[in-house]
Order: C-alpha cells, then structure tokens, then sequence
C-alpha cells in the first residue's frame, strides 16, 4: 500500500479510510505494529475484519481510500478526524473513528462500529453510534451513499436489517453485507462501517 500511495504522489497523511483482511494464520497484534510502523502517526478510520481465505493464497490484504487535498482551495481544516461521541481518543496506533473531507463537497468516513452488548441488543447500538456519529458531524441519514455490514455464522441477517431501516426512517444508500469469520472480539457479532457526502 505505501508503494501504492508513493506511486500516486499520495502518502498515509491522505488515507481516509482503511480496511484490513486477516486470515487464522496472522497475528492481529503483528498486522497492527506493521501497520503503525508503515503508517508512519498518520491516523484514518480503520475496519479489521477476519477471513478464512483470501486471494492468491495471502494472508492479509489492506484496502485503502486515499483523498488528495488541495490545501490552496480548501478551508482551514479541509481534513478533520474525529472520533464518535463518548468515545476516547484512539487506542490502536493510526485509529480514529471518523474522517470528514471538505472539496467541492464534504465527505463523512465511519470506522465499523460494533455493539460492546448483549448479541439481541447489538445491531440497536451500532445504529445508535451511527446515528449519534452522523449528528454529530453534521449529517444525517439522509447524507449516506454506502454502507458495509461484516457478519459473523452466528448472526441473524434480519435483525441488522430490520435495525438499519428503523434508524434510517426512509433513507437510502447503497449496501453491503459481507459474511466473515470472525470480528475484532469474539463478542462482536456485527460491525457496520458507512460513508456520507454533502
């Protein structure tokens, strides 16, 4: 990813958000202190998710969004990256949970957020935290243009459907549910992670 960031006269400063696949066979402490040691302080909304396979037989794959900002034609803080309400200040190296990007537009990056619950209350909280998220950041669900929902075997489908349609009272957005093994904590059943523009 850094060659790739080098290669288009871009680094981690303009990485807005981060995806990172891990299979059995990695340690996520491992991926975590590569990733802090490539990323070099820089900081951008992070989703982790476990996989049994992935392509060509690797073991981790990062996926990344990177914004290049013309500081000359932006307002003073053209990048501000924040966490949602109520939470501290980020624990993993080059964490944060939200990203806004100001150009012609603005643009709203969620990290995945995850219900620290019960598993019948879980899909309820992480709709409230992107809710409080979206408020906060001057959003609403209206603003939403795609949303990305990791699964774990044990989850009920249904639920974070029916949870999403209530929270979002008619809004649209593209989605995507992508069925995994395993989330950050074997207590995570479900994290949905979502992108909005103004």
């Amino acid at each position: 990813v850094s060659v790739a960031l080098r290669t288009a006269e871009m680094s981690w400063a303009d990485v807005v958000h981060k995806t990172t696949w891990i299979t059995e066979e990695c340690s996520l402490s491992d991926v975590r202190i590569a990733e802090a040691a490539k990323m070099g302080g820089a900081m951008t909304t992070t989703t982790m998710v476990s996989t049994d396979a992935l392509s060509s037989g690797c073991f981790v794959e990062v996926e990344v969004v990177a914004v290049r900002i013309d500081a000359n034609s932006l307002p003073d803080e053209p990048m501000r990256k924040f966490g949602p309400p109520g939470t501290s200040p980020p624990t993993p190296p080059g964490l944060w949970g939200c990203v806004t990007v100001t150009s012609s537009n603005a643009m709203l990056f969620v990290s995945g957020q995850v219900g620290d619950t019960p598993p019948s209350e879980q899909a309820e909280v992480v709709y409230a935290k992107l809710s409080s998220t979206l408020v906060e950041a001057g959003y609403s669900w209206a603003d939403v243009v795609k949303r990305r929902t990791f699964r774990t075997p044990d989850w009920d489908r249904s639920i974070d459907i029916d949870a999403g349609r209530i929270a979002m009272a008619g809004a649209m957005s593209a989605h995507t549910g992508i069925g995994v093994t395993a989330l950050a904590s074997p207590d995570f059943l479900i994290e949905t992670e979502l992108i909005a523009a103004h």
